[in-house]
């Protein structure tokens, strides 16, 4: 399915990264303290827990660096109005707070990962932006944001709440990826070129745009594609229902405002770990999920053959 849309001219934003400088630094603290201007750059800094505080009037870079890890080891932030993550540097976070009340950044670059267990959280206008190869995850975010996510291999999620934009264009584009579980309201996003994988949880959950902006890649030919994929939950509770479940009639996606001048197209999925089911087409931009039915575990088909082998031995000894 299709849906066409009206033209319109955009112009689209460029995130540029901005030089960076060594930092070198003589013993592993775990606080960190910037006073004022761009804030402190650290270069192959390796500490599993710890707090970094910044000043309300500064920022840090990270460069090749590791905080945390993924054993359980956390970092605690709260941030002037910036953290940039560059080169191979992985950063768990167990919160992170930008506390600018006019501007704050999250950029992760090419190579970079950042995982932040509970919210982020934001005191006014924030720009977030995964660039190529990066990966960012969270459960949720507070406060107004623009969000990029930009280039093949690039992967961001809101894992546990759904995403809220409050503020600026977004953008998914390029073959960027991006993940969204449950119920989300989504303002004023741009798509062009990317996908959006809407992990549905429940029968109930809504996901809302208020302008949705649809492009066509012209530069790297990317699809525009609305991705639907579903927990257990979600199939148990359609099979204690009608035992169907049709995306658009039941108001799954909601569209206030659509324009551009390309096109989207939904692709959604026939089977989870659990659950196959059949992907129906009815026409009029309805697709029904029906015919629902279990996986058998490994042991289950280890069974099946089991009881085939044994009914194909005893009738060779009939024989």
């Amino acid at each position: 399915m299709k849906i066409n849309s009206f033209k319109k001219t955009i112009t689209k934003k460029v995130i540029l990264a901005f030089a960076i400088t060594s930092l070198s630094i003589s013993a592993q603290a775990t606080d960190f303290i910037s006073d004022a201007g761009g804030g402190p750059t650290f270069n192959g800094y390796t500490e599993s827990t710890g707090i970094i505080s910044i000043s309300n009037s500064s920022s840090m870079t990270f460069q090749n660096s590791f905080l945390g890890n993924s054993s359980g080891d956390r970092f605690s932030a709260t941030m002037g109005y910036g953290l940039n993550l560059v080169g191979n540097t992985v950063v768990y976070l167990n919160n992170l707070s930008l506390n600018n009340t006019d501007y704050n950044y999250l950029f992760i670059n090419t190579g970079s990962k950042l995982y932040v267990d509970n919210a982020l959280i934001s005191s006014g206008g924030t720009e977030i932006s995964v660039n190529s190869g990066a990966t960012f995850i969270a459960p949720s975010f507070t406060g107004g944001v623009g969000f990029f996510v930009n280039g093949v291999g690039t992967y961001a999620e809101f894992a546990a709440y759904g995403l809220i934009y409050d503020g600026t264009i977004s953008e998914v584009d390029t073959g960027g990826y991006w993940r969204s579980l449950g119920s989300s309201d989504i303002y004023r996003l741009r798509f062009e070129g990317g996908t959006i994988d809407l992990l549905m949880t429940s029968a109930t959950d809504k996901i809302h745009f208020d302008f949705l902006t649809v492009r066509k890649d012209e530069d790297f030919h990317y699809d525009n594609i609305f991705k639907f994929s579903f927990t257990d939950d979600f199939i148990e509770s359609i099979m204690t229902g009608d035992g169907y479940f049709d995306l658009t009639a039941s108001n799954t996606i909601v569209i206030d405002s659509l324009s551009g001048s390309g096109t989207f197209s939904y692709d959604v999925t026939e089977f989870n770990d659990t659950y196959k089911w059949t992907v129906m087409d009815l026409g009029g931009d309805v697709y029904r999920i029906t015919d629902i039915r279990l996986i058998p575990e490994p042991s289950t088909y280890a069974m099946i053959f089991g009881i085939l082998a044994l009914g194909l031995a005893i009738y060779r000894r009939r024989k």
